[in-house]
């Protein structure tokens, strides 16, 4: 009796989701819809009510079936792996997509080096996953990238777990839209010896290479440093977690640019199911 309840309950919430999804998309294929909704489900062992409610809310961005379904099945990966709400993990990659122009697939692939940094280094995607949601704009607007800004989170959160993604991805915001512009801090930069120019236009490939200079910094310098790019709110925490962490970054950037880091969503999914 309980089965054959689930089964229409699944049933249900099939019909639902695929009513739900045309509010928000034109000429849905059905039959195509509830199989999505199915597939992901069982992939990931999440109710279906759930897949639909997800790959609704990234409709109202992605407006085509595939491209929504697609944004769905990472953002229910990021719950699955590390509990972070699906709604929010669909609003970083939303950022990511309108500040970098990335695809469906680049967005995967994003989300696959966000993971291997969990697993191999610690760094949540609870955390890695918000900061790109509330930096990516700004970055992007500097000239940075996305592959360079996973690696660049991704080192902040492993550094220093106890902090939020909100305050990574603050940071990273006002960092890029206004401190390495002000003169003072433009300076400051360049009396460390690094360029102003490239702060304003390359940003994220700045924030590495500063990174990598501080490495032979004095203590006072990388003060300094971080003052100049994360301002006095950020600078005391945010900066050394970076700044401070030239090895840990040289590590993630090549796990991250790995051949290992293809898939490592679905290999870790695949671990925990058969546990």
């Amino acid at each position: 009796f309980d089965a054959i309840k689930h089964v229409g309950s699944g049933a249900a919430e099939t019909a639902t989701g695929v009513e739900q999804l045309k509010r928000s998309l034109d000429n849905v294929n059905t039959s195509k819809a509830a199989e999505g909704f199915r597939q992901v489900s069982s992939q990931l062992n999440v109710p279906i009510k759930e897949v639909a409610d997800t790959q609704f809310i990234a409709s109202r961005h992605f407006q085509t079936q595939d491209s929504s379904l697609a944004v769905a099945d990472v953002a229910l990966k990021a719950y699955v792996l590390d509990n972070i709400a699906a709604k929010d993990a669909v609003q970083g990659l939303i950022a990511a997509h309108s500040a970098f122009g990335t695809s469906t697939d680049g967005l995967s692939n994003a989300f696959d080096r966000l993971d291997i940094a969990q697993q191999k280094f610690g760094a949540r995607i609870q955390n890695t996953l918000p900061s790109i949601a509330r930096s990516a704009g700004a970055v992007a607007n500097q000239g940075g990238t996305l592959n360079e800004l996973t690696a660049i989170v991704s080192t902040i959160a492993a550094s220093n777990p106890a902090l939020s993604g909100q305050q990574i991805g603050t940071a990273l915001y006002r960092a890029a839209a206004t401190q390495v512009e002000t003169p003072a801090h433009q300076a400051t930069i360049r009396k460390l010896g690094l360029d102003p120019y490239e702060a304003v236009n390359q940003f994220t490939k700045f924030l590495i290479d500063a990174t990598h200079a501080a490495a032979h910094f004095t203590r006072e310098q990388q003060r300094e440093l971080s003052s100049a790019v994360f301002g006095s709110q950020y600078g005391g925490r945010v900066g050394p977690s970076l700044f401070e962490q030239s090895k840990r970054l040289t590590a993630i950037t090549a796990s991250q640019g790995s051949p290992e880091a293809a898939g490592s969503a679905d290999r870790d999914l695949a671990h925990l199911r058969a546990q």
